[in-house]
C-alpha cells in the first residue's frame, strides 16, 4: 500500500506560512502600541511635572510673567501632543487587536487542517493494518494449500457421518435412558 499523503498538505503548509505571517504582524504591532503607550505615559508625567513647576513659579513672593506665559505655552502644546499620543495609542491597541484576532482565525485555520491530517493518518493507518492482516491470511492459506501434510491432517479429521450410515444413529445400548425405537409397520396392500 502506498504511503500516507495528505491531499490538503500544501494548503496546509499555506496555511501555517499565513499564521506566522499573522503572528509576526501582530507581534508587531504590539510591540508598536507598547512604544506609543510609554511614550504617552512619558508625556503624561511631563505634563505632571510643568503644572507642578507652574504652581510653584506661582506661588514665589515675587511673579515673573515672562515664566509663566512660557511655561503655560509649553504645557498647553505638551497637552495638545499629549492628546495626539493617546489617540494615537487608543489607534495603535485596536490595530493590535485586529492583528490578534487575525492571528487567531489563521491559528484556527491550521489547527482545523491538523485535525483533519490527524483523522486521515488514523484512517490510513487502520486501512494498513487491515491490508496487512488480509496479505497475512492470504500467505498462511497458500502455504497451507502447499503443504503436504495439509490434505492428510484435514482428512484424518472427524467429520459429520453419512446419513444412511449406522454411526448415525448411537446404538440403543449406547443410552440406558432411551428407548429403543420400534420398527414401524406399515400397511399391507390388499391386492
Amino acid at each position: 500500500m502506498r504511503r500516507f499523503s495528505f491531499r490538503l498538505g500544501r494548503v496546509l503548509r499555506v496555511r501555517r506560512l499565513q499564521e506566522e505571517q499573522a503572528r509576526a504582524e501582530f507581534l508587531d504591532a504590539r510591540a508598536t502600541a507598547e512604544v506609543a503607550r510609554a511614550a504617552s505615559e512619558r508625556a503624561r508625567a511631563e505634563l505632571a511635572r510643568g503644572r507642578d513647576e507652574l504652581g510653584e513659579l506661582q506661588a514665589r513672593p515675587r511673579l515673573a510673567p515672562v515664566e509663566v506665559i512660557a511655561l503655560q505655552g509649553a504645557l498647553e502644546t505638551l497637552r495638545r501632543a499629549l492628546t495626539t499620543l493617546e489617540a494615537r495609542t487608543r489607534h495603535l491597541e485596536q490595530a493590535a487587536e485586529q492583528r490578534r484576532a487575525s492571528w487567531d482565525e489563521a491559528r484556527a485555520a491550521v489547527r482545523g487542517l491538523e485535525r483533519l491530517e490527524q483523522r486521515r493518518r488514523a484512517a490510513h493507518e487502520a486501512e494498513l493494518a487491515r491490508s496487512e492482516g488480509r496479505e497475512a491470511d492470504e500467505r498462511a492459506l497458500a502455504r497451507g494449500a502447499r503443504s503436504p501434510l495439509a490434505g492428510s491432517a484435514l482428512a484424518a479429521l472427524p467429520g459429520p457421518p453419512a446419513a444412511g450410515s449406522s454411526a448415525a444413529r448411537p446404538a440403543a445400548d449406547e443410552n440406558p435412558w432411551v428407548a429403543p425405537a420400534s420398527p414401524r409397520s406399515t400397511p399391507s396392500d390388499p391386492a
